[in-house]
């Protein structure tokens, strides 16, 4: 137990893995179609490198018009997620939104990205594709709830890692494709609830999200 009285800042043991911020689009209507749209801005990753990168998988009623992008301003990085996020969906209980993840198969594509400030009225990304004929994509989440601070101990978000980070959910989101707004709109997704015991919405944000070897249940068990 941590005397009220000492002041010391606890020091996470482990080793830090990597450190970005994700932002998260997951929508849904009443029928097939649906979108899903993620970017992670690396900052720190021995395993993957730095750089932005970006996922689209948009669904229609009409399944000849899906469209399935990685976008990014790092190559390399990005086919380096892409191998990571599949392992993880094949291994790993994971919230991974609607549909099969066909976007982590289809060559990176080379785009400046644009983040906005986050202000009130909430934040988003422009990312601007250079390859001919591939649409600029514009997100934005808004409406959004108080951030809050999660820790989560190896075993509660993933099996192998402890991950700290500031989590805000946001109950508005879009995804403009080009000329076309994206499909559906965000739910309380029920893989959240068990994992930090409150509703979570489907469309939020992680900022400096940090995975490091787990420091085991003693540690954790100090802070209380």
């Amino acid at each position: 137990m941590r005397a009220m009285t000492d002041r010391a800042a606890p020091i996470h043991p482990g080793r830090l893995l990597q450190c970005f911020d994700h932002f998260v689009i997951d929508l849904r209507s009443g029928g097939r179609a649906a979108t899903y749209f993620t970017v992670y801005a690396v900052e720190y990753s021995p395993e993957l490198g730095t750089g932005h990168v970006a996922f689209l998988r948009a669904r229609d009623d009409d399944p000849g018009t899906d469209l399935y992008l990685t976008l990014t301003d790092a190559p390399e990085m990005a086919r380096r997620m892409q191998a990571r996020l599949k392992r993880l969906i094949a291994t790993v209980d994971i919230s991974r939104g609607s549909g099969s993840a066909t976007e982590l198969n289809g060559e990176p594509i080379l785009a400046r990205f644009e983040r906005g400030p986050w202000t009130e009225a909430g934040v988003g990304w422009r990312i601007t594709p250079e390859e001919a004929g591939t649409p600029v994509i514009e997100a934005n989440w808004s409406s959004g709830e108080a951030p809050i601070w999660a820790a989560a101990m190896a075993g509660t978000f993933t099996a192998e890692r402890d991950i700290l980070g500031v989590m805000a959910a946001f109950n508005a989101a879009s995804v403009r494709i080009g000329e076309f707004d994206a499909a559906g709109a965000p739910y309380r997704d029920p893989w959240w609830e068990p994992r930090i015991g409150r509703p979570f919405s489907s469309c939020h944000v992680a900022l400096a999200e940090s995975s490091l070897t787990p420091a085991g249940s003693a540690w954790w068990g100090g802070l209380r």
